[in-house]
């Protein structure tokens, strides 16, 4: 019995580690079951909209839906400490300053960058399909000159013509380029 004290005492991280990985399997199986309705799940009724479990797993998918938002800014702040750090060890000599700034902005920079493009894109699609002329408005992508056929899925093809273009005599494809 002796022997087996001290190899507790000796291993107790171990026992500890082998007993939470056990743990995280168990609670892994479980939720398979519970995603393929398997086991005690099979018969599983809609849980009502109501109740800490329903409550949670909303806040759960609202943290992760807005979760993208949270990071840029997290990214963003990040960025501006960063500036703001090698604006404080220069101590005013340009040279110091000019490498903190280099150092920063190459590796911050186009993080940043991209995440001030990606939401400005972003919005400039949500405004443009909200607008009259929008993408997801069919009315504007259909230039008709008769109305569309009731129940019609598809535009009718438009009667009218498209008018060439002369070019002028002295045009060649190299100008093109």
């Amino acid at each position: 019995m002796e022997n087996f004290i001290t190899f507790l005492e000796d291993h107790v991280t171990g026992i500890f580690l082998f007993l939470l990985l056990l743990l995280c399997l168990i609670l892994f199986f479980n939720w398979l079951a519970w995603v393929f309705g398997m086991g005690r799940y099979k018969n599983l009724r809609p849980t009502p909209k109501s109740g800490f479990f329903y409550i949670f797993a909303d806040m759960m998918v609202k943290i992760i839906t807005d979760f993208r938002h949270f990071l840029a800014l997290i990214l963003v702040i990040i960025f501006a400490i960063a500036l703001a750090y090698a604006f404080s060890i220069s101590n005013g000599n340009i040279d110091n300053l000019s490498k903190a700034l280099q150092a920063v902005v190459s590796t911050l920079g186009g993080l940043v960058g991209s995440i001030v493009g990606y939401y400005f894109g972003e919005s400039a699609a949500r405004s443009s399909n909200q607008q009259p002329g929008g993408i997801n408005n069919p009315a504007a992508t259909t230039s008709t000159s008769t109305p569309p056929v009731q129940g019609s899925t598809t535009p009718t093809p438009s009667t009218e013509t498209i008018k060439e273009v002369k070019l002028p005599d002295n045009f060649t494809e190299e100008e093109e380029e």
